[in-house]
């Protein structure tokens, strides 16, 4: 997170010590012990832990106790960490370094890498399937749908359309890869919070958008480095596609669209602990404001 005082950076300040905590005893340790040095190495590495800090804000903006929401963040960290050890495997983006070090497949090996992806994504449905709680079943369901039906078609799509990208779909794609898991992050938050109907559709209309920022943002940070990775593998962005400017433009409506659908959310807990809506508005702002 950036270095500002924030209700972001205070937010997470707050947060990712337990975030990180409840992850690694999600993970847990065993044998071989070569498999859970990768888990730990890809899930608990250095990142933002921006969907585990969205199912926290969500269950809070829900009226649930945010602490009720840490199983499912550690589960939500999992399978991003899984989307990215299989997203940098040479048979996909064949990327060597992630935040600075190198791969989990460049550290442990392809095999290895592979396989750590899948124990840490059928780790995090076990994990949360042990949970004597009325929202276990159905965050295990929205977590594994947000693979089954999101990322990994996503996934697809990136690879079909690379070199092709006028001929991508971006808001399809980028809903899919990027947007689906942040829509769960923000329904499983609910979730663990017991929210109504109305309110998790809510929370979901502010994911999906956000989700969508957050790729933008992805884009232009890309573009604007000399020989970016996008540019060099000819992939489908929204500055290839709009301009930098036109993404930008972009970026702002989806924050827009995503703070306006939080109106739609009653907020119990708006006077507490600098406002709990006000730290999803914040979310969705920094979103498309960082630097990396």
């Amino acid at each position: 997170m950036q270095a500002t005082t924030s209700p972001v950076t205070q937010f997470a300040a707050s947060w990712l010590p337990e975030i990180d905590r409840t992850l690694a005893e999600a993970i847990g340790n065993g044998e071989p012990k070569e498999l859970y040095e990768a888990m730990h190495y890809a899930a608990l590495g250095p990142g933002k832990r921006m969907r585990p800090l969205l199912a926290i804000a969500s269950c809070q903006a829900a009226g649930g106790a945010p602490d009720a929401a840490l199983p499912v963040a550690a589960a939500l960290e999992m399978a991003h960490a899984f989307s990215l050890v299989h997203d940098d495997l040479p048979c996909m983006d064949d990327d060597d370094m992630r935040r600075g070090r190198p791969t989990v497949h460049k550290a442990f090996g392809e095999a290895v890498a592979l396989l750590a992806g899948d124990a840490l994504m059928a780790g995090a449905c076990a994990y949360l399937a042990r949970f004597d709680q009325p929202w276990a079943a159905p965050a295990v369901a929205e977590l594994a749908g947000s693979v089954a039906d999101g990322m990994i078609p996503g996934q697809v799509l990136d690879m079909i359309w690379e070199g092709h990208p006028d001929e991508a779909d971006l808001d399809r794609l980028h809903s899919l890869k990027t947007g689906r898991l942040i829509v769960a992050a923000c329904r499983m938050g609910g979730l663990a919070a017991g929210a109504s109907r109305p309110v998790l559709e809510a929370l979901a209309h502010y994911g999906a958008h956000v989700g969508l920022a957050f790729q933008i943002a992805d884009d232009i940070l890309d573009a604007q480095e000399p020989g970016g990775s996008d540019e060099i593998k000819n992939k489908a962005t929204y500055p290839g596609r709009f301009g930098l400017d036109g993404a930008r433009d972009l970026a702002a409506k989806q924050i827009h669209l995503a703070t306006a659908a939080l109106s739609r959310i009653p907020a119990p807990l708006k006077a507490a602990e600098g406002g709990t809506l006000d730290v999803l508005e914040a979310i969705a702002r920094y979103a498309i404001e960082r630097d990396h």
